[in-house]
């Protein structure tokens, strides 16, 4: 079968399955299973694929047709420029999230300027629900390839998601400046504080689940998606016990749904220990990351 036998027929099996845009997940297919980009579909339409090759890919569209992501097919996704690994079980990093890691590059900046730092100091960072780990690592990567100095931690409850996350540590050279822990929420002991937190936790609320496309609803960790009655369970644990795990200026800053924002605004609020609130928008500008910073006088 050639390239163009084999697009055509993926097509189809796509558009029989119900799929929106079939060509579009026909590429995507190939281009995970066999590094085929749409460039060589259109330009090398006649090259042969060979039998094994076809019934790998064949197989993998079954699996897609029963709305399984491709990135678990694929086993690794692209975030922030840098791939990683992800294995079933583990949430499937999404593009709106990027916002996270680029809030917390500025926010960076700014704490070193104001608190004096040399580019060569070692920040202390910490990213909590980390599943697959790419807030947290991209977030280091970028930072040291800006010429900054950190330390990470990783924490998720989740055996899987911590598993995920120690390869992709490996992936990226981290293992001697990235560490993971496997905790419920926090690390277990207190150390010694962070100059940042990130978190993106779950925070669907429990009766919403069911709505949920059936790439989420059916293989994605509910683990990873229940917040709670109104998903805001996890940023009222966080608001109230992070303050004992960051420094005085320290920042803690958290993705959240697209209609989140006004409501964990609030929760920072009520509480006097944050000062600073910040709110930035998604590319699709709307308001998904929302933060502060711990006050002085903490």
């Amino acid at each position: 079968m050639t390239t163009r036998q084999l697009y055509d027929h993926l097509s189809d099996i796509f558009r029989s399955s119900g799929f929106e845009s079939p060509r579009f997940e026909a590429a995507e297919l190939l281009n995970a299973c066999l590094g085929l980009t749409r460039q060589q579909l259109l330009t090398r339409p006649e090259t042969t694929v060979d039998v094994t090759d076809c019934r790998t890919v064949l197989s993998m569209a079954d699996q897609r047709c029963a709305r399984v992501p491709l990135a678990y097919l694929a086993g690794t996704t692209i975030f922030c420029g840098l791939d990683f690994a992800v294995h079933p079980g583990v949430l499937i990093p999404r593009a709106d999230s990027e916002v996270l890691v680029e809030t917390a590059l500025n926010e960076l900046t700014q704490y070193r300027m104001d608190n004096g730092l040399p580019a060569d100091h070692s920040l202390r960072l910490l990213d909590l629900f980390t599943g697959s780990g790419c807030v947290g690592i991209s977030l280091a990567h970028t930072w040291r390839q800006q010429g900054g100095s950190c330390q990470l931690d990783l924490v998720d409850i989740d055996a899987v998601a911590c598993a995920c996350a120690s390869d992709n540590l490996a992936r990226h050279g981290m293992q001697r400046t990235g560490r993971m822990i496997q905790a419920d929420l926090l690390p277990p002991a207190q150390p010694e504080p962070y100059d940042l937190i990130t978190a993106n936790p779950p925070y669907i609320a429990t009766d919403q689940i069911q709505t949920l496309m059936p790439e989420v609803r059916l293989h994605e960790p509910k683990l990873a998606l229940d917040g709670g009655p109104d998903g805001l369970y996890f940023y009222r644990r966080l608001i109230s016990r992070a303050p004992d795990y960051l420094r005085a200026g320290g920042w803690l800053l958290f993705e959240h749904g697209y209609d989140q924002s006004d409501q964990v605004l609030q929760l920072f609020q009520s509480d006097t220990r944050w000062q600073h609130l910040i709110s930035c928008r998604d590319y699709g500008g709307r308001a998904r990351v929302t933060g502060a910073q711990l006050g002085k006088q903490a």
